[in-house]
């Protein structure tokens, strides 16, 4: 795990507790779950990546009505790494090029859960928006000596619309927040491209994912 994704997270986490409801104030309705995540690409997702790591967060609402149902949106970014390498012709130890893929991903859904003690089982079908891109950047002296940064580039974006299931459980600590444990599968067509012979084949993406957390209600003012 990357040491600054880890660090936000921690500090995230702090953070929550200090949203937890005081005895003149009232829970929402509305809760907010931030998360961190590991990724574990399949095969066909291979070319692409080995692993990804980020954070996220949920948003729930309750529905009092139907307390079993919970309708949910999801962001979550990933990092799949990074590759750096000299740049050709170069014996500077800072021109360097830096290879990185990222994802994006926007996905909703409706939470099905069921409470038992301090403990919540939920799992959920979810659909939405998955970003995939590569950003390369060129850290050279020419770069920095005219304009104070490194030159970056945005190269293959590719969006895609996908589906997913995931389930997990929530553990009420009895002071506001649950500790959220979470496992995701998910998959996006046509996504993963591949050149063979001059010929580019689009295969779909599927992945496995981790994630940890914290879920917390809002409060309001009595």
């Amino acid at each position: 795990m990357q040491r600054p994704v880890l660090f936000i997270f921690i500090f995230i986490l702090f953070l929550s507790g200090s949203l937890t409801a005081r005895p003149r104030e009232r829970l929402s309705n509305w809760a907010i779950g931030p998360h961190m995540t590991i990724s574990f690409p399949q095969s066909q997702f291979a070319n692409y990546s080995k692993t990804g790591e980020g954070l996220g967060a949920k948003i729930l609402y309750r529905l009092e009505a139907v307390p079993f149902i919970t309708p949910r949106f999801d962001i979550t970014y990933l990092s799949f790494g990074e590759k750096r390498t000299t740049i050709p012709g170069s014996y500077s130890l800072y021109n360097i090029i830096s290879t990185r893929h990222e994802s994006f991903q926007l996905t909703v859904g409706t939470q099905l859960s069921q409470k038992i003690g301090r403990f919540t089982l939920y799992a959920e079908p979810m659909g939405g928006l998955f970003n995939f891109r590569t950003i390369v950047t060129i850290d050279d002296d020419y770069y920095y000596y005219y304009y104070g940064t490194p030159y970056s580039e945005t190269k293959d974006s590719r969006t895609k619309l996908g589906w997913g299931v995931n389930g997990g459980l929530m553990f009420d600590l009895g002071l506001g927040p649950h500790i959220d444990l979470q496992l995701n599968y998910q998959t996006i067509p046509n996504v993963v491209k591949t050149i063979v012979e001059d010929k580019t084949i689009y295969n779909d993406a599927k992945d496995f994912s981790v994630s940890v957390g914290v879920v917390f209600f809002l409060k309001v003012k009595r």
